[in-house]
């Protein structure tokens, strides 16, 4: 995949991040679903990561973050009723882990823009 050198930017880590967190959050909506895919683009389109950083900054937050929204009510009820909340810990486990993986690449990214600026990361 070609990437773009424009997307190097200082403003793209921060940006791609938080679209990705956004979008993959709200997915059960229309309009996050698009700021998912903007978010997903300049990941994917930017140089700033690597293949296997671009496919963990899509996998980890969709799969963490997207489920918590539609299950926070069954986790809510299960608690209310007297349930165990082994599922309170599943959905925050899961939270926490996309939460961590959009701030790590949110910092890779950023360092690597400045390693792009004075041309030591390689643009690929």
């Amino acid at each position: 995949m070609k990437t773009r050198p424009e997307l190097a930017g200082p403003w793209v880590p921060s940006v791609a991040t938080a679209l990705i967190m956004l979008g993959a959050l709200f997915w059960v909506l229309v309009l996050p679903v698009g700021l998912l895919v903007l978010g997903l683009m300049a990941l994917w389109f930017s140089p700033l990561w690597t293949t296997t950083e671009k496919i963990l900054g899509t996998v980890v937050p969709i799969l963490g973050l997207g489920p918590a929204l539609v299950s926070w009510g069954f986790v809510v009820a299960a608690t209310e009723d007297g349930g165990t909340p082994w599922l309170v810990y599943v959905v925050t486990g899961a939270v926490g882990m996309a939460l961590a993986s959009l701030f790590w690449l949110a910092v890779v990214g950023a360092r690597r823009h400045k390693a792009f600026e004075l041309g030591a990361w390689p643009a690929s």
